[in-house]
């Protein structure tokens, strides 16, 4: 969709033309009253300035955000990291429509664009966070891929490949450049897993050792030459997508997942639907650490958990238990399967392989032996509507990676069902764990049916998946 194209979507010159007619409303109100009210004679003017300073602040509102019959949802989901704001990166998601549309018109002029572009994103940022400033600043709780980081800043600059890790949990690559003293320095890069780079474009030949590249990288809070990559330009000006999508600069992949047919049933690819979901910031981690409410247990538990360390889970490629698999459908879609006897339900995530096996052969739960990493799920129809219940799930220190555990009292009930046209799962589930949260969690949301999608082998590499890991001593 074109930058005009995507300010109509969004109502941005509905809003401009409302909140043109309303302050002309509001200055004719106040002529009429100001005499009566004996209302000073600076009065006009100081309202006039008021109203005129508040214009682009309701239209930068109005991009980002949209009033839904839900609620308000953010139109820039999920850009902020930890201690950063919205604003922070206003900036960048009108740059990354700009630079896209200004080269389509000018293609021959495509090296000035990249030159003159790269100083826009800079000062349309600062503009965000001046505009914006005081309205936005949200915290949320880093998750192991951008723990560390500060998400609130970009570094720039040139270097040469040096190796390139096609591998999972995260793709990585290393980029050799100079100080300003003369001196080398390599920096080691991260990026998404090597499924959703795929789905992204990328493939294991992107990069090779030797290449040129400009980087925009998040850098480490402690001053390693550790980073995030947030997007690349190689030396002959083919931008590289990254974690960030092309056209909102959302820390979520989003790519094109194609149509969505009708399903015969609930066997088959499902991948969540954004459009109907609140994103928050953080992703993944930003859902959990934005709902739960923790008991003394909990925030004792958060407070000592060092994520940066092999303390965390995914340090040794220990995945994340139900109901992360749903959560995580943003990225990763999940695969549902039945057994030809109907004895059992095999669902699974591309996110660590994770594959569950939901027993309806009229099973209870076990009584005693060892927990289950999944925990142990049975589940039953009641008319159309499948329900899974699941317990005895094994301890695990971060199983919603804000360091908050969970153990033998977690427990977790789901319901699928299909829509009318039987295009979308609605999905619901409750969580609770006595140890750890105050109150049960519940959440729905809607899964697209996506026969095009294949879910793709993760494999986590255990050298790869330490990357993160800061040596303690």
């Amino acid at each position: 969709m074109s930058f005009l194209g995507e300010i109509k979507r969004r109502k941005v010159f509905q809003v401009a033309a409302v909140y043109a007619l309303v302050p002309w409303l509001l200055i004719q109100i106040v002529d009429v009253v100001s005499e009566p009210l004996n209302v000073p004679d600076w009065f006009d003017t100081v309202a006039i300035l008021l109203l005129a300073i508040g214009f682009p602040i309701a239209v930068i509102l109005a991009w980002a955000f949209d009033i839904t019959p839900e609620g308000i949802k953010s139109e820039v989901p999920a850009l902020t990291g930890a201690g950063t704001s919205i604003a922070a990166d206003l900036g960048r998601v009108f740059w990354m429509k700009f630079r896209e549309d200004f080269s389509e018109i000018f293609p021959l002029k495509k090296e000035f664009v990249m030159r003159t572009t790269r100083s826009l994103a800079s000062n349309l940022r600062l503009l965000g966070q001046c505009l914006l400033l005081g309205f936005f600043l949200t915290p949320a709780f880093g998750h192991h891929s951008d723990a560390g980081v500060d998400m609130g800043i970009i570094v720039e600059f040139e270097g040469t490949v040096k190796d390139f890790h096609w591998r999972n949990p995260h793709v990585y690559f290393n980029v050799l450049t100079s100080r300003e003293n003369g001196e080398q320095l390599e920096w080691e890069l991260q990026m998404p897993s090597t499924v959703t780079m795929t789905r992204m474009g990328w493939h294991r030949d992107s990069l090779v050792n030797g290449d040129q590249i400009m980087v925009w990288v998040h850098p480490s809070e402690d001053g390693r030459s550790y980073g995030i990559l947030e997007y690349a330009e190689k030396a002959d000006g083919t931008l590289l997508p990254t974690s960030f999508d092309n056209n909102y600069g959302t820390s979520d992949p989003v790519f094109d997942i194609g149509d969505n047919p009708s399903a015969d049933s609930m066997e088959g690819v499902w991948i969540a639907d954004r459009e109907q979901l609140t994103l928050y910031p953080g992703g993944f981690d930003g859902f959990f650490d934005a709902q739960l409410i923790l008991t003394e247990a909990g925030r004792v538990a958060q407070v000592s958990y060092d994520e940066l360390s092999e303390e965390n889970p995914e340090s040794t490629c220990v995945g994340r238990p139900t109901p992360a698999m749903l959560v995580s459908t943003t990225i990763f879609p999940i695969e549902i399967e039945f057994d030809e006897n109907a004895e059992t339900i095999m669902i699974r995530s591309e996110l660590f392989d994770e594959e569950r096996t939901v027993y309806i052969d009229g099973r209870k739960h076990p009584e005693g032996g060892e927990p289950f990493v999944t925990g142990h799920s049975v589940g039953h129809w009641e008319d159309d509507v499948l329900i899974v219940d699941t317990r005895r799930f094994a301890d695990h220190r971060s199983p919603y990676q804000i360091g908050v555990p969970s153990g033998y009292q977690k427990h977790v009930i789901e319901r699928y069902r299909l829509n009318e046209d039987r295009t979308r799962i609605i999905v619901e589930f409750m969580l609770e764990d006595a140890d750890y949260l105050v109150e049960p969690l519940t959440h729905i949301r809607e899964l697209l049916y996506s026969p095009q999608l294949e879910i793709g082998e993760f494999d986590c590499d255990l050298e790869t998946t330490k990357r993160f890991v800061v040596p303690r001593k």
